[in-house]
């Protein structure tokens, strides 16, 4: 079959996807608006969707009146691709099945042009929550746009979006009738089987997220802080510097960790490759996500399938991929203290750690294989469309 997805870009947490689509001997075009850096192309290479004028006009805009983050958002945003160079693409390529990104002007044009092309197994992939909440129901004129200009059909990688809310509340929350969860897929590390764990003799830890004020990275600074025995510890911070506004963060980040007296503890990595991200894994013991708030982390799942412990913000879409107290565990969002005190339990209990790292991969390899991801699919694709993967 011919798949064609339709992105902002080719995103590390659909690589596993599509290399395995392409094993299988299915066909894949992944149109994109830009790239990122630490993206992974080994498998396939994303071809950039023309711009439209306007776009080109609006990025001008974007770049003068907004800081280098919120402009890239706003071009993202806001992207409107050629219609008649979009339009030429997917007639010539004529898919069998297109997944479009996001709820996004890019998506609404790339729907029309499928329907005008008669192409009808098409899916909206976002990651709001499966579960919604009653109160948040859309307005009228949105439900109407939904209805009309994007697929019916959904899928979501993401249950729900505050764990703990939701499990206190789930009575409160429902799902729609052709919503689906799909969740990632992440290939098991086969050499984590027989990792070694405590490396040098310490606890370490890893933080994996971009240098920008909602990875939260000074929650983590401010938890080991709060950490009475600290010598057996070890921690790394890695994440994306690539404008002037996540240089002034990773700066900022960097002197706080100084003025706190723990630059032997905490170091700073910048850049890496995603391809260089399993060693880096494998040399730590736990991992932290601490983001203010996370749709859905990927690394996360990059983690476990390493036999890491995992921590993660009730603020992250995959914390539910979290198995309590059993691979890992979830703090409160931006609650340094709780974050201290579940690390804590871990340094208390070393014995934990490889356990709970080796459920971590365990929980990878029954769950969230390329296998689960493609039975559950077929099955979507046969209620919907009556069409099967094979």
């Amino acid at each position: 079959m011919r798949f064609l997805f339709v992105a902002p870009r080719f995103h590390t947490n659909q690589f596993a996807i599509v290399k395995n689509l392409l094993e299988k001997g299915h066909q894949v075009k992944y149109f994109v608006q830009y790239a990122g850096v630490s993206e992974d192309h080994s498998c396939l290479e994303p071809l950039f969707m023309k711009k439209s004028l306007i776009t080109k006009a609006l990025g001008k805009y974007y770049e003068y009146r907004y800081d280098e983050n919120a402009s890239e958002k706003k071009k993202f945003e806001n992207f409107i691709p050629s219609f008649l160079t979009l339009y030429n693409d997917i007639r010539r390529y004529n898919p069998d099945i297109v997944i479009l990104r996001e709820r996004s002007l890019t998506s609404m044009l790339a729907y029309i042009i499928c329907k005008v092309l008669g192409i009808e197994c098409t899916l909206i992939y976002n990651q709001s929550p499966l579960y919604s909440h009653v109160a948040s129901s859309q307005s009228n004129l949105k439900k109407l746009i939904r209805k009309y200009l994007f697929p019916r059909v959904r899928i979501t990688t993401v249950k729900s979006r505050n764990v703990n809310r939701f499990a206190e509340n789930e009575k409160d929350y429902f799902i729609d009738e052709k919503d689906y969860f799909l969740p990632f897929v992440v290939e098991a590390n086969h050499s984590a089987v027989e990792r070694e764990y405590f490396k040098n003799g310490k606890i370490n830890i890893l933080d994996v997220g971009k240098y920008r004020d909602y990875k939260n990275h000074f929650v983590l600074v401010d938890a080991i802080n709060k950490i009475k025995q600290k010598s057996n510890l070890s921690v790394t911070i890695v994440g994306q510097v690539s404008n002037n506004e996540e240089k002034k963060y990773y700066n900022s980040l960097k002197e706080y960790i100084v003025n706190h007296n723990l630059d032997s503890i905490i170091k700073l990595k910048k850049n890496m490759k995603f391809n260089d991200m399993n060693d880096l894994y494998l040399t730590h013991d736990i991992f932290i996500l601490p983001s203010k708030v996370e749709t859905a982390s990927i690394s996360v799942l990059e983690a476990m399938a390493n036999a890491m412990v995992t921590i993660s913000t009730d603020e992250n879409g995959t914390a539910s991929y979290i198995k309590e107290n059993i691979n890992g565990n979830v703090f409160l969002s931006g609650n340094s203290f709780d974050l201290a005190c579940k690390i804590n339990e871990y340094l208390n209990n070393k014995k934990l750690i490889p356990t709970h790292g080796n459920n971590s991969y365990c929980n990878i390899v029954e769950n969230y294989s390329f296998e689960n991801y493609y039975y559950t699919l077929n099955n979507i694709l046969f209620k919907e469309f009556n069409r099967r993967l094979e």
